[in-house]
């Protein structure tokens, strides 16, 4: 859905000069989110090359506009590591904690939280393409 999000923005939206958060600034949160929480306990959180605290903390005007590019190849880096993540974990391991970034969670609540961090932005995404262009993407699985 996020991907979908990203293709049916307009140019004009990626970037909008007004107040309203970009389309973009919404996007950017979804696959730091996932790498930050989701990767095996003990590997340090390297940020994308492209990141600057403005997309990653939704402040506009504050750093280089990320590009649709950069955020989909993001996205699709974070989502398979996330996926291998997944595979190789055992059901116990699923509800044990482990410390991430000083936080002590089990990996199904990481998970939980995930999905909805991301749903939150793409719904965002999605409010802010129909309130301008009348219309937004269809809701769908991890497309």
């Amino acid at each position: 859905m996020l991907k979908r999000a990203i293709d049916d923005c307009p140019d004009n939206l990626w970037d909008v000069p007004d107040e309203t958060v970009s389309i973009w600034l919404y996007a950017y949160p979804c696959p730091i989110g996932l790498d930050v929480w989701l990767r095996e306990p003990g590997n340090p959180f390297v940020p994308a090359s492209f990141h600057n605290d403005a997309g990653g903390n939704l402040l506009k005007g504050q750093g280089a506009v990320m590009t649709r590019d950069q955020i989909l190849s993001y996205r699709d880096d974070v989502y398979a590591r996330c996926r291998a993540v997944l595979e190789r974990t055992s059901a116990d391991d699923f509800a044990k904690d482990v410390e991430i970034v000083g936080f002590n969670a089990s990996l199904a609540d990481r998970v939980l939280d995930q999905i909805h961090h991301v749903q939150h932005h793409v719904g965002s995404m999605h409010t802010e393409l129909r309130r301008r262009t009348g219309s937004a993407p269809q809701w769908a699985g991890l497309a």
